[in-house]
């Protein structure tokens, strides 16, 4: 029932043989490597913060809701 060590040995290098012989089909048969694109130096990317604008109850002049005032004498935003 199970196969002497000469056998065994001898089914292992045909598998062997077998599984390389596939590799080199595949890799012949492959379309070739491209050459790798060459990258432009990457630029250190800006983080744009944004703010929500609210309208000034005075003069309707849009300003950041952090701002303390729209810049008129009048302005109810605390300064």
């Amino acid at each position: 029932m199970f196969a002497g060590l000469p056998e065994l040995f001898l089914i292992l290098v045909v598998v062997f043989a077998a599984w390389h012989v596939v590799k080199l089909f595949n890799r012949a048969n492959s379309p070739p490597p491209r050459a790798p694109r060459p990258q432009a130096p990457r630029q250190a990317q800006r983080v744009i913060e944004a703010e929500d604008l609210v309208a000034c109850k005075v003069c309707g002049a849009y300003i950041a809701s952090s701002a303390r005032h729209c810049g008129r004498a009048d302005c109810p935003q605390p300064r």
